[in-house]
């Protein structure tokens, strides 16, 4: 039932902020985490951003070049990593964790990938020991090809709309350019700056 409400909740007309908050609130009651992060991938600056936490209330962080590597890897592997003790894994990052006061005892690595693209991964952490079992490692394997094909789709609806808008401001700017006699240099640059406005928040 979780999982269908965050599909759910990703295909709705929402922002993308909610969806992801949304996202990551479902996923720690899934799997009755202490807390959990959505890390989404930018494969063209080849770096991973925190867009969503249970933890702190900041989003669009980047991650330093360890942090990003780590999520590379675990993007390229594409399996679920339940790591019962998180505190002596070499693939945790120590630096992850020392935001906290306490770091995590145990932590889920879950790839969000799709045949076309790697989308992110969601971590999901526990304050105290936690075995992860085959059902919860299937459960959270299950979310993330259903979750990650709804968020491919949302994601692709948000470049669409963009791309939309930019076609749409060039069209502005080319009309204005066309009818610079008529209405004058004052209005031309007016209208290629509000079409400029509408792009760039």
């Amino acid at each position: 039932t979780l999982i269908n409400i965050s599909t759910q909740d990703i295909l709705a007309p929402v922002d993308l902020e909610k969806k992801y908050y949304a996202l990551i609130s479902h996923l720690v009651n899934l799997l009755v985490a202490d807390y959990g992060h959505l890390i989404i991938w930018d494969s063209i600056e080849e770096q991973a951003i925190l867009v969503a936490s249970t933890r702190q209330t900041t989003s669009n962080i980047p991650l330093d070049s360890r942090e990003s590597k780590i999520i590379s890897s675990i993007l390229q592997n594409s399996n679920t990593i339940g790591i019962d003790d998180a505190i002596n894994s070499a693939i945790v990052n120590p630096n992850f964790s020392e935001e906290f006061e306490q770091p995590p005892q145990s932590i889920i690595y879950i790839p969000l990938v799709t045949k076309d693209r790697k989308l992110g991964v969601i971590i999901l952490a526990f304050q105290t020991h936690h075995h992860f079992s085959d059902e919860e490692i299937y459960f959270a394997e299950l979310a993330s090809k259903q979750i990650a094909l709804a968020l491919q789709n949302s994601l692709q609806d948000v470049e669409i709309q963009q791309r939309l808008r930019e076609a749409n401001a060039l069209s502005d700017i080319s009309r204005a350019l066309s009818e610079t006699e008529r209405i004058g240099l004052d209005q031309v640059l007016q209208r290629i700056v509000d079409s400029a406005r509408e792009l760039i928040p």
